[in-house]
């Protein structure tokens, strides 16, 4: 995921603003892509390496056999390449189960390295966006999750999913899920007396 500034700064504004109504820490993390999908690229290399095969084997027109492997290579090579540097072509051959699991997975990862389980009253709540599997992952810590129904954290990620399949802009999509979220945790999870910021609100951003 690009680290847009302005998108960092409204990230970064919008969790002011929803800590300043609740005791919540929320901590956003960008991705660019969760994991790896490297048996996707051979797959589709060889796919399509045993199709041009085929066409030289059965086509009229003859191809000399020193040839033969030199094109069986650059099919292979520039197939697999296409796929691994161009997500628009690679995403095709990804099943959404598959994206989705690779998504909470890196979730949990995030979890830990962002110390979200650090807070005092166990408040924290990691917000988790991929960019190439184009997810939302919500993760509370246990002093969230048991204040509030886990339907409506589930809500807020089908709202998301909608959005997309309505072409609304990904950027969009994630402000408008910490708006929910503010909506939801605001009033089971008010704000102490002190309040005090446990953690960055700052979004964080990788690429790989």
């Amino acid at each position: 995921m690009r680290d847009d500034a302005q998108f960092a700064k409204d990230v970064e504004a919008a969790i002011e603003r929803i800590e300043a109504l609740t005791c919540v820490e929320l901590v956003f993390v960008g991705r660019r892509q969760c994991g790896s999908y490297r048996d996707v690229e051979l797959s589709v290399g060889i796919a399509l390496t045993a199709v041009v095969l085929a066409v030289l084997v059965y086509c009229p027109v003859e191809l000399h056999q020193e040839l033969l492997l030199p094109v069986l290579a650059v099919t292979f090579a520039l197939a697999t390449l296409a796929v691994a540097r161009v997500p628009a072509v690679r995403r095709p051959f990804c099943s959404t189960g598959r994206m989705r699991r690779q998504a909470e997975r890196e979730a949990r990862i995030h979890f830990v390295d962002e110390s979200v389980a650090a807070t005092r009253g166990r408040t924290g709540l990691l917000v988790f966006q991929s960019s190439f599997e184009d997810e939302l992952v919500l993760l509370p810590d246990v002093g969230v999750a048991s204040a509030i129904e886990s339907s409506h954290l589930h809500r807020i990620v089908h709202q998301f999913r909608a959005a997309r399949e309505a072409g609304v802009p990904a950027t969009l999509r994630a402000l408008a899920a910490l708006d929910a979220i503010g909506t939801v945790v605001s009033g089971p999870l008010p704000p102490s007396a002190a309040n005090p910021d446990e953690l960055p609100n700052r979004p964080r951003f990788y690429d790989k």
